[in-house]
């Protein structure tokens, strides 16, 4: 009895096993032997940043304050870097990797994160006051 069941096992594993094996289709590479063989669609954007207009209002002051004004992606890459007079307006057109959502910006040893709405980002120097 032991040996029959023991056949019956061996049996039903072997069967499982082959039936189990499927035959894979294998896919043929086409010869592409160098870029100017190769076709993509005319409008296919190939860049990953879009320009975004950075607007920066000046707080204007009675003594001129100036220090470094540093804009850096999210990554921490700085993108800008400038002596600037905080009542000074400044605008900037900067490409940013599509998939940032906020430039850093740093003046002195203030950070502000700004966001980046349809490729604008506006920053103030005047502090908004709430009632």
């Amino acid at each position: 009895m032991k040996k029959l069941k023991f056949l019956i096992l061996i049996s039903a594993i072997t069967i499982v096993s082959f039936t189990s094996c499927e035959k894979s289709e294998d896919i043929a590479p086409t010869n592409q032997n160098n870029m100017e063989d190769i076709k993509f669609d005319g409008a296919f954007n190939w860049s990953t940043g879009s320009t975004v207009t950075l607007n920066i209002t000046g707080l204007p002051t009675e003594v001129p304050v100036k220090n470094t004004l540093t804009i850096s992606f999210q990554n921490g890459s700085t993108v800008f870097s400038q002596l600037h007079s905080m009542d000074q307006n400044l605008t900037l057109n900067l490409t940013v990797p599509t998939t940032d959502t906020e430039l850093v910006l740093k003046y002195g040893s203030t950070t502000y994160l700004v966001p980046i709405v349809n490729k604008k980002a506006d920053f103030s120097f005047i502090p908004v006051i709430q009632d």
